[in-house]
C-alpha cells in the first residue's frame, strides 16, 4: 500500500494536527510521510484524508490480498532475488523454495511464513508474527477453511520450521485464485502476511521497491527467469550463473542456493 497521493491529518495521538502524506500500512499501523519525508505512524482510526476518508477505510480500500496467480509467481521472483543478494551479504533472512510446493520465510527476527501451493490456483498459508503478536484462535481459522484446506493446515503446522516458535497468528487459503481467510485481509496482512509483501507486488511496484538493492540488469534477468520458471519453460544454465555476481564475498553460499533453487524449477517444468 504506497499512495503519496493521499494527503490528510493525525486527528489523534501524538501527531495531532500535521498534515501528512499516506505511504503505506505495516504491523497493523498506517505509516505516513510528514513535510520532511520523515515517517509517522499510527492506529489508522487515528488519520482522516482531505477527501474525508479515515484511515481504517483507507487501508480497507489499499490494502487487498493478492491472487494465488500473483503469489506465487511473487515467491518464485523472490527466491531467485535471494540468490543474488545472499551472494552479497550472506543468510540475513531466507526467503526460498523448500520444493516444489512449499515456500517459506524467516526473516531473522522470529517471524515466519510457510505457502504451500497446490494445483490450479489454490495455497494455504500459515504465519508466525513477532511484531506485531496477538492471540489467534488457530482452532476457529482452521474450522473456517474450505475443507480440503483442513488436512493442508495441519500439515503445515507440523513442518519442523514452525514446531517449537510462537504461536500462528495468521491462517491464509487461496481457491479459485481468490485469496482469503476467516478474517478480512488486512487483519491477516497485519498478523503475518506482511512478510510476504515484496511476493504479493505487481512487477512495477517491486522493481520500484529493489532498485535500490538490485542493479537494473539483475532486477530484468530476475523477473525473466522468473517469468520461464512459472510457466514451466526451460532456463538457459548462463542466465543461472549471472545471478552469482563474480568474486562475491559469499558465493559459495549463493551457488548451493542456486542449486537447490535450479532443482526446485526443474520439478517445476516436469510438472507442467
Amino acid at each position: 500500500m504506497v499512495d503519496l497521493e493521499i494527503v490528510g491529518s493525525w486527528i489523534s495521538g501524538p501527531s495531532v494536527g500535521l498534515q501528512v502524506r499516506v505511504c503505506g500500512y505495516r504491523a497493523g499501523l498506517l505509516v505516513t510521510l510528514d513535510a520532511n519525508d520523515q515517517e509517522i505512524s499510527g492506529r489508522p482510526n487515528c488519520f482522516l484524508s482531505n477527501g474525508g476518508e479515515d484511515g481504517t477505510t483507507l487501508v480497507i480500500r489499499h490494502c487487498v490480498s493478492p491472487s494465488v496467480e500473483q503469489l506465487r509467481y511473487g515467491t518464485m521472483r523472490e527466491a531467485i532475488a535471494a540468490v543474488y543478494l545472499v551472494a552479497l551479504y550472506g543468510f540475513g533472512e531466507s526467503r526460498a523454495w523448500d520444493n516444489a510446493n512449499d515456500y517459506i520465510v524467516a526473516d531473522g527476527c522470529g517471524s515466519y511464513a510457510v505457502v504451500r501451493f497446490g494445483s490450479g490456483s489454490s495455497c494455504v498459508g500459515v504465519a508466525i508474527s513477532n511484531n506485531p503478536r496477538r492471540e489467534y484462535d488457530l482452532e476457529r481459522a482452521s474450522f473456517d477453511a474450505p475443507f480440503e484446506m483442513r488436512g493442508i493446515i495441519s500439515d503445515l503446522l507440523r513442518l519442523p520450521l514452525l514446531v517449537g516458535h510462537l504461536p500462528v497468528t495468521s491462517v491464509f487459503w487461496g481457491a479459485n485464485n481468490i485469496i482469503s481467510g476467516a478474517e478480512p485481509w488486512p487483519t491477516l496482512y497485519a498478523f503475518g502476511g506482511e512478510l510476504l509483501e515484496k511476493e504479493m507486488m505487481t512487477d512495477d511496484d517491486w522493481v520500484a521497491e529493489t532498485q535500490d538493492e538490485l542493479p537494473g540488469a539483475t532486477i530484468a534477468l530476475v523477473t525473466s527467469i522468473a517469468r520461464r520458471v512459472i510457466r514451466g519453460d526451460s532456463v538457459e544454465p548462463s542466465l543461472w550463473s549471472n545471478l552469482v555476481p563474480t568474486n562475491a564475498e559469499y558465493s559459495q553460499k549463493a551457488l548451493h542456493l542456486l542449486e537447490e533453487l535450479k532443482r526446485v524449477a526443474g520439478d517445476f517444468a516436469s510438472t507442467s
